[in-house]
């Protein structure tokens, strides 16, 4: 993984250090010369202009309120001259030291662009990656992102102008509304000290037109709690470069978390917690029916994107993540007539009614879960619901059930890389420097289930063993290989009933 440098960030700790080196001598001395005040007044205004350019342009991360009084207590020492008071000086020294360590020791690491992860034919050709953004109906109730395949390269032109970040406008104002003011977190502090992740660029460059082709597929994707739309562009990407186009739906959930948290008995707020996710997995499978619709009406779809779409309307696929991965296996119950395939990566599908664990569904699907989820959440019954549900598939010998070993929860998504350290600090990753290279399995595993078993004209080997060895576990074995530089292996974990796939070595991608 590429660690992200910030040129504003290193100057303005460089002008720092160099203002409090000036504050040292000046106290030493017990007196300054006019070349050192104004030396000071420079200083404190270079860093000022750092600062608010590093605001506007990139944003701050957390350790920013740390940088701060360190910045506020040197002027205070230097605009009231309180030279007796040594201790001014090295309390803010210390705090410019902490936040320099800070830096250091939190890395935030740069999302790359589509990544060759196997060798592109005339079959499956490789395409530049373009995305936009329109609300998903006349409302604007909820946004939706779409990544689509390209033929152009970065345009010059300004109406080709614009870079999706990793959290968007509509995002931020919804989740303070709904969860910060809760428990009464003041706004501007979280606009000091996370705005780095408002302004954390994808490196995609928006609104260039989509390739002229006939019947692309399309793939409706739903994010997990708390997540976002645009917080999955690794694999995202990935799977438009392949010629598909995705349609990442918002979800803003009603959060009452802090009311649930009050009951104190354990199995009625258990239960309380349950129906008020319920309610919300209804809100959310009706975003997903409004976007089959939207695909199925052409006309009123291309003037939302203002691109001229051209979509396989009967072979939809959705996706999802975590609490996503629920909505969209609930959509494909309720709307079963327009879905073709199903792709879960961890579902969380504890707020599923158990009548939905006993229905049956006749399409292809593919569980790709985690090591670690299950284990965390023993009370939500993940693996246990996930079987139930995998065991009524009607088409079993299309369908794909495992988890990668090593791989925790938020490793599916961008967040890993955003914020790799804070994140293992508080046991939600244990190998951050792995999420770059679980992002790209996960879009590799998809690619071959639906490449090779779902929307592949192929009959399907009447073992079920040898069908998944020819279309998932050698191809996986021999591009595992070839682009990250693994070992890969397989073996069927029988406590968990499901495939676990492991990838042994230092990847590429590390």
């Amino acid at each position: 993984m590429k660690r992200k440098l910030s040129m504003l960030e290193i100057l303005q700790c460089l002008l720092q250090v160099g203002f409090i080196y000036i504050q040292f001598i000046c106290e030493n001395k017990k007196n300054c010369t006019y070349d050192q005040k104004i030396t000071q007044a420079y200083l404190i205004l270079l860093i000022l202009i750092v600062t608010i350019l590093k605001t506007k342009m990139e944003g701050n991360r957390w350790m920013f309120i740390i940088w701060l009084p360190s910045f506020i207590l040197s002027i205070f020492h230097k605009i009231f001259h309180t030279y007796t008071q040594v201790e001014v000086i090295y309390i803010s020294a210390l705090m410019s030291l902490l936040y320099i360590l800070l830096l250091i020791c939190f890395p935030i690491y740069e999302i790359p662009q589509v990544i060759e992860l196997s060798e592109s034919s005339e079959k499956y050709p490789k395409y530049n990656v373009s995305c936009t953004s329109f609300p998903i109906d006349m409302q604007k109730s909820s946004m939706v992102t779409v990544y689509y395949p390209t033929s152009s390269e970065k345009c010059n032109s300004s109406s080709f102008e614009g870079d999706l970040c990793m959290l968007e406008s509509d995002y931020w104002d919804y989740h303070y509304t709904s969860i910060f003011k809760q428990y009464k977190i003041p706004g501007f502090i979280l606009d000091i000290a996370l705005s780095g992740l408002k302004k954390y660029k994808v490196n995609l460059q928006a609104n260039l037109p989509i390739i002229q082709k006939n019947n692309l597929k399309p793939i409706i994707f739903s994010h997990g709690f708390m997540g976002s739309r645009t917080m999955y562009s690794i694999i995202m990407k990935q799977l438009a470069s392949l010629g598909y186009v995705i349609f990442c739906v918002e979800h803003y959930d009603v959060i009452k978390e802090k009311e649930v948290e009050k009951i104190k008995d354990k199995v009625i707020r258990k239960n309380v917690f349950k129906e008020v996710k319920e309610q919300e997995l209804e809100a959310r499978t009706t975003k997903i029916k409004s976007m089959i619709d939207l695909i199925q009406n052409e006309k009123e779809l291309n003037s939302l994107v203002n691109q001229n779409l051209s979509l396989d309307k009967n072979n939809i696929t959705l996706m999802g993540h975590s609490y996503g991965g629920a909505t969209v296996q609930c959509s494909a119950f309720k709307y079963a007539e327009h879905v073709k395939a199903l792709v879960c990566l961890d579902p969380w599908l504890f707020p599923m009614k158990d009548t939905y664990l006993e229905q049956k569904l006749n399409i292809p699907v593919l569980y790709i879960n985690s090591e670690s989820f299950n284990k965390t959440m023993i009370w939500a019954e993940i693996d246990q619901r996930n079987q139930k549900i995998f065991q009524n598939c009607q088409q079993k010998e299309k369908s794909f059930n495992c988890y990668i070993k090593d791989m925790d929860h938020v490793q599916q998504g961008d967040i890993g890389l955003a914020i790799p350290n804070e994140a293992k600090l508080v046991n939600l990753i244990r190998y951050p420097l792995r999420t770059l290279e679980f992002n790209l399995y996960n879009a590799k595993l998809i690619e071959l289930f639906l490449n090779n078993i779902a929307f592949s004209h192929q009959k399907a080997e009447a073992d079920y063993s040898q069908n998944l060895t020819k279309n998932i576990f050698n191809p996986l074995k021999r591009d595992s290989f070839q682009f990250f530089r693994q070992e890969f292996q397989q073996n069927f974990d029988s406590s968990r009933q499901m495939y676990t796939l492991e990838f042994k070595g230092k990847s590429l991608y590390q």
